[in-house]
């Protein structure tokens, strides 16, 4: 463990606002025409990219710091 975490939670550590957007769009776009779907997944998902949890993880990524989160 590490602070208190099961390793598991330390390897699957990831941005939220990307896992929340992702997951709400699968909700919604099951009743939408494809295009429809396309510009809904696409909304939230460059909302996301304002957060900056993209950068952050490549920094971290690039880091190495998953080399020791997937041990």
């Amino acid at each position: 463990m590490t602070s208190g975490r099961p390793e598991i939670a330390n390897a699957i550590d990831r941005p939220q606002a990307a896992l929340r957007s992702d997951r709400r769009s699968s909700y919604e776009q099951w009743s939408l025409p494809l295009d429809e779907a396309l510009r809904n997944e696409y909304r939230p998902g460059m909302a996301t990219l304002e957060t900056g949890d993209l950068v952050d993880g490549l920094e971290r990524y690039a880091a190495g710091e998953w080399r020791a989160a997937s041990r």
